[in-house]
């Protein structure tokens, strides 16, 4: 009969469940969007096509021309099948491939690893819910990283299994042919190829004490280790220099030749066999003539050199102790976020560094001492650190998935199996008890973290279809309306995502841009419909239901706002000019109840019942300013959709500012103060005073509202949202600022810029456009230098300054333009796209490597 349940492991699974509904509710609005992100916008479509017009062969293929593997093709191309082009779906599987690894990583802790209950449990909380690694199944472009632990931990428990069975030839056999199984699926995994065979070959070394089971062991593994050479043989006959496995193969292209030859992978399966045979003879001798410990001593001691090097650990355990200092950061345009390590100036960060050396030692001290099995989680550690070798200061979020497994087991191996060792059994007890609940409270922070992330960079995953899922929910909601979601829909004004334009030649050379315009696919999952009759043109037939897009929202085929905001701010207007101040006043109660759709989308609607309103408005400025603050200079649909931004967001703070001075008015102070703390975050006092759209500022009737304004100066002194006009950047000694939708650039010595100085054209020299980088090319264009400080070092122009990865840049003036190698050699040829800065262009090129 099985003893009964511990009383602690009870409350302990109960305490896990609270956390899991967390978990689930923090990404659960991330889960709910329908519509595709900027990057799966293209790139399903893609995979596709790709599948559509190709015969397997050619997809195969075609798929290891760039950055992707056959099991990154089948697995968008099956979710694809199954959902179509629904987001939420795909966020869905990564979100169970997440938690179906969670619960392998608790398996091979616990059954595999024999450690205790309470590690066990709590290792495997805290690798699913740390923030450091939550980009991965959030941004289902990262899946395949998810499946590398997949199979890391699968593969690992089936073959620790047949390893504890070894001499039982009945069960052994069955665990045996399932851990070759699975490992020939992982060996379609660029980084499994490496990691797999790595940890099981320095498992069978460092954990077998008989020098003849090692023998042993490695002969009856030899098929695991052949199998992993297999795929990068495959590849290697079909690839070559730039193709998805050659940072790991280049070397031996080096040594056999850049052309295709079928003599190129008997080549390479000969070396590899005769490695293989060749260290199993080596291996043979060396064994036959040292003592039994001779190999685990030399890997226990360089193991120990993991003491030296434990930045990835620390920087984990910050993140893990306190998340919030990273999901604060300012900045919100990476989805996969890049993570620095702190400084160790501070008296606590060099604390926390000891802290880390300590749990290491801990861990190291088990794994030599007590239980050797812990050695498979040395080379995911190796692997992290070379991660961080190689991406200079910042390493980006979704690789911290490697560090996870050695943070949750050094942490809780220290401290939950070590510590308590040197306690008294009462002492002891207390100490589990608040440790215990600290981890809880902890991995609590970790989620709460990971909402807020999500919160504020909700509109950054569709910085270049921001206007298409609003248009596209703007009209769903009209239709829904109108009872008739039926019939041709015509749509005017939309603007172009600028890779329709760039990348046609290039990446998205087989992109059917007619079937799969990104504007029809949001709107089929707006609508939830497959098929729709709908046209994009300027002009529409007469039997269509037209709707037209302006700068910041739609408009039907009379020129009115479907948009309730706007259809009740506009109202608004109209009764102000009129003089009727009650209809005024009632169309704005309905204009700030309904919102424009940002404020909506940034806004989780459904914590409003937890958290008050005005926390909510005060995430949603914060995102809005990040956002257009931060957006790329010179892209025509970042600034199209920077400026829809910029005019939603202040057409809403002048819309509170108004019903607060009719509130306050009506002796509603309470009501009034709090749209007035509304409306000072998405705008300055001066900028509701020179509201662009006031058109009735001289009627004596209404002069009392600045009077308002004025009286509650204190109010906007703590306003989130940077006021118009103010200095955005310094070039060649001009000041560039924004205000109202425009850029303008005035010497430095002119002082503060002042639209009704432009007006009067009091400027020497005023530059004004619509971008920067279009005030900038006029500066330039005049060949006018204010700074002080000239003559700084430039790349010179036309030079070539990086070329790699299959793609080339080079500087032409202030731009850097990005070719696809090698026909590119100059502007207007094979154009992918263009960077501000060199490092820019990393940056973009590091993404295609990194997906």
């Amino acid at each position: 009969m099985r003893s009964p349940i511990p009383l602690r492991h009870l409350i302990q699974v109960l305490f896990g469940s609270v956390l899991i509904l967390a978990f689930i509710s923090a990404i659960s609005r991330r889960v709910s969007h329908t519509y595709l992100e900027d990057d799966l916008l293209w790139f399903i479509p893609f995979i596709l096509q790709l599948a559509e017009k190709n015969d397997l062969w050619a997809f195969i293929r075609l798929l290891h021309t760039g950055d992707l593997l056959l099991i990154d093709g089948i697995y968008f191309l099956f979710l694809v099948l199954a959902f179509g082009f629904n987001f939420g779906g795909h966020v869905i599987v990564s979100v169970i491939i997440h938690f179906v690894n969670t619960i392998l990583f608790y398996i091979l802790l616990k059954k595999r690893l024999n450690l205790t209950f309470e590690t066990s449990f709590a290792s495997a909380f805290i690798y699913l819910v740390f923030y450091g690694h939550f980009h991965v199944y959030v941004w289902p472009f990262s899946a395949h990283h998810l499946f590398v632990f997949f199979f890391f931990f699968s593969i690992l428990c089936l073959y620790l299994k047949a390893d504890a069975l070894m001499g039982r030839e009945k069960y052994f056999t069955r665990y045996y042919w399932l851990t070759l199984l699975f490992s020939v699926a992982a060996s379609f995994q660029r980084l499994s190829i490496l990691i797999i065979p790595l940890t099981i070959f320095l498992h069978i070394i460092f954990a077998t004490s008989d020098n003849r089971k090692i023998l042993k062991k490695y002969t009856l593994w030899l098929p695991l280790f052949s199998i992993f050479i297999i795929y990068p043989s495959i590849v290697l006959l079909m690839g070559g220099h730039g193709d998805v496995l050659s940072k790991f193969l280049g070397p031996f292209y080096d040594v056999m030749g850049k052309t295709q030859s079928p003599f190129r992978i008997l080549g390479w399966v000969v070396v590899c066999v005769i490695c293989l045979f060749s260290f199993r003879f080596i291996l043979a001798k060396l064994l036959s003539k040292k003592d039994e410990d001779f190999l685990y001593s030399i890997i226990a001691k360089l193991s120990l050199g993991c003491l030296l090097i434990p930045r990835v650990v620390f920087l984990c355990l910050c993140i893990f102790v306190w998340p919030f200092s990273s999901a604060l950061e300012d900045d919100v345009m990476m989805r996969w976020q890049g993570i620095a390590s702190p400084s160790l100036a501070s008296p606590l960060m060099a604390a926390g560094w000891l802290l880390t050396v300590m749990m290491m030692a801990c861990f190291l001290w088990v794994m030599i001492k007590e239980n050797r099995h812990l050695i498979i989680f040395i080379p995911l550690y190796v692997m992290t650190v070379s991660f961080f070798s190689t991406h200079g200061v910042y390493l980006s979020s979704r690789y911290l998935l490697y560090a996870a497994p050695i943070l949750s087991v050094t942490l809780c191996i220290s401290c939950v199996e070590m510590l308590p060792r040197i306690l008294s059994d009462r002492v002891k007890t207390r100490y589990l008890s608040v440790f215990s609940a600290l981890i809880f409270l902890i991995l609590f922070f970790n989620i709460a973290a990971i909402k807020w992330r999500l919160d504020r960079t909700g509109v950054v995953d569709y910085h270049w279809g921001y206007d298409y899922v609003k248009i596209a929910s703007v009209i769903r909601d009209d239709l829904r309306q109108k009872g008739d979601s039926s019939g041709h829909l015509c749509i005017s004004g939309l603007q172009d995502i600028p890779y329709k334009e760039g990348w046609r030649r290039g990446i998205l050379i087989y992109f059917d841009f007619d079937r799969y315009d990104p504007f029809r696919l949001i709107l089929t999952s707006v609508l939830n419909k497959k098929n729709i009759h709908l046209t994009i043109a300027e002009d529409c037939e007469e039997t269509s239901r037209h709707y037209l897009i302006n700068d910041f929202t739609v408009l039907d085929d009379k020129g009115e706002s479907v948009e309730p905001f706007y259809r009740y701010f506009q109202s608004a207007f109209k009764s102000l000019g009129e003089g009727n101040m009650a209809k005024a006043a009632e169309a704005l109660e309905q204009a700030v109840y309904h919102k424009p759709f940002l404020i909506r989308f940034v806004s989780d609607r459904r914590a409003t019942q937890t958290m008050p309103s005005d926390f909510l408005m005060e995430k949603a400025a914060d995102v809005i300013y990040k956002i257009y603050a931060t957006y790329y200079d010179g892209d025509r649909k970042m600034n199209y959709i920077d400026n829809m931004i910029q005019i939603e967001a202040q057409d809403y703070g002048m819309a509170a500012a108004l019903l607060s001075y009719f509130k306050g008015a009506r002796e509603s102070r309470e009501e009034s103060a709090a749209l007035l703390k509304e409306a000072s975050l998405f705008m300055a006092k001066e900028d509701i005073m020179d509201y662009p759209r006031w058109a009735y500022h001289a009627d004596a009737k209404f002069g009392d509202f600045y009077d308002f304004i004025e009286k509650n100066d204190a109010v906007f002194s703590r306003r989130i949202m940077p006021r118009a006009g103010v200095s955005v950047e310094t070039y060649k000694g001009f000041n560039i600022v924004w205000h109202e939708d425009f850029y303008f650039a005035l010497p430095e010595n002119e002082g503060q810029f002042s639209l009704v100085k432009y007006k009067n054209k009091r400027y020497e020299n005023c530059f004004v456009a619509k971008t920067r980088h279009e005030v900038k090319d006029s500066i330039d264009a005049l060949g006018l230098d204010y700074s002080q400080e000239k003559g700084t070092a430039k790349e010179a122009s036309g030079r070539i300054l990086l070329d790699a990865q299959g793609f080339r840049v080079i500087k032409e003036g202030d731009m850097y333009y990005c070719f696809a190698a090698p026909t590119g050699r100059q502007v207007g040829e094979e154009l992918v796209f263009k960077a501000r800065s060199l490092l820019e262009a990393k940056l973009v090129l590091q993404t295609f490597s990194g997906l």
